[in-house]
């Protein structure tokens, strides 16, 4: 990681500090800090931001969740009125995101920002959060292995740029670092081709036991695979033993997926991968990928 990037990975963790401590303090600030659920449909995201992080979250928020009533839920409910309610949906929870920045190669970097809320008396009464979470989500915009000069100023700044004119997303992936998310991004491209080439090269392991039946069809299950249905990343120890990769890298990564079944689409659901990747050269290297019978739901 280059001394900028250790700088504003440094700036970040103590922006995200700073927010959380001045959230919790309007948390115990009186009710003309809170919002009420007529207010969370009303006001704008920065608005909403400020009421209930502060100035400093609000200085980091592009867009937000509301809470919504969802579709319509049948006949026997409506009987008491028309569907949605007139009144606003209770207020549990905002999910605020945070502008794209430069992440690893290749990548953007958004904050994600949950604020959960305590019991209301009335669509009218304002609420105080009662508990905030923050989590750091990537999504591809571009060539994810290291370019030629990557190190440079103007690699970085070229890359702030572009992750500037992105929209807010909401398919963004989570991960601890970018690092991390980097190295993720470009395992699940390389599962997505070799399922094209259906496993067909040497020294790549793809074991699935016990799972469903669409496992006969193993590359089925590497082709549905992309950044945008990873739920979950987490670095694990390798196992022991010899590895055909130098320097390899493990990870448990849950995915989200659905492959095509003759003309159906079929959703499998959450699905745990044990991927085992190094570089013996400059090129990424998967040794095996495992679907693991202990597959954790996000």
């Amino acid at each position: 990681m280059t001394r900028p990037t250790r700088i504003l990975r440094a700036l970040q963790a103590v922006l995200i500090g700073v927010l959380l401590v001045q959230a919790t303090g309007a948390a115990a600030q009186s009710a003309a800090g809170g919002v009420s659920a007529v207010e969370a449909q009303s006001l704008s995201a920065r608005d909403l931001a400020s009421r209930v992080l502060g100035d400093v979250g609000s200085a980091l928020v592009a867009d937000v969740d509301r809470p919504a009533w969802g579709s319509d839920p049948g006949a026997w409910e409506r009987r008491a009125g028309d569907w949605p309610p007139s009144m606003p949906p209770p207020l549990h929870a905002l999910i605020f995101y945070g502008r794209p920045s430069a992440g690893s190669f290749g990548m953007c970097e958004q904050l994600l920002i949950t604020v959960r809320f305590g019991a209301a008396e009335g669509t009218d009464a304002r609420q105080m959060p009662v508990e905030i979470e923050t989590e750091r989500r990537f999504g591809v915009i571009g060539e994810t292995t290291p370019p030629p000069g990557y190190y440079s100023q103007q690699y970085r700044q070229a890359l702030e740029a572009q992750c500037a004119q992105q929209p807010v997303s909401r398919e963004y992936f989570p991960a601890d670092g970018s690092g991390d998310a980097n190295y993720v991004a470009r395992i699940t491209q390389r599962l997505h081709e070799l399922g094209i080439e259906n496993e067909s090269t040497p020294g790549f392991r793809f074991t699935c036991q016990e799972f469903r039946e669409p496992c006969s069809d193993a590359s089925a299950i590497l082709r549905g695979l992309n950044w945008r249905s990873v739920r979950s990343i987490r670095s694990i120890p390798c196992p022991d033993g010899r590895h055909i990769v130098r320097w390899p890298r493990c990870f448990d990564v849950v995915y989200g997926i659905s492959i095509e079944a003759g003309r159906r689409v079929q959703t499998l659901g959450y699905v745990n991968l044990r991927v085992v990747a190094g570089f013996p050269e400059r090129d990424l290297v998967i040794e095996s990928a495992e679907i693991s019978r202990d597959s954790a739901v996000p």
